[in-house]
């Protein structure tokens, strides 16, 4: 399991960023510690991973949180959409 403080570093964003992606649902840790602090397993580093990527495509995070429900072959469809629609751009 990793802290909060972990997870921040590795992926260069605050303690804050990841507080509010628990807040909102993007991101919420698996566990927590004996004194209540967010702990984050290998599967929450591997969303992390996804959530990463869909920011750097410009994807809101009212997209991200719709995506990770979505299974892989929606993914694509959804991620070709962003992809024509920035081509436009």
């Amino acid at each position: 399991m990793f802290t909060i403080g972990q997870v921040a570093k590795k992926y260069s964003l605050s303690r804050s960023t990841l507080i509010y992606y628990d807040s909102i649902g993007v991101l919420t840790p698996s566990g927590r510690s004996e004194s209540n602090y967010r702990l984050y397993s290998e599967a929450d580093l591997k969303k992390m991973d996804r959530i990463q990527l869909f920011r750097s495509a410009g994807l809101s995070l009212d997209s991200i949180e719709l995506l990770l429900e979505k299974e892989n072959s929606e993914l694509d469809s959804t991620l070709e959409g962003r992809l024509l629609t920035i081509n436009k751009e």
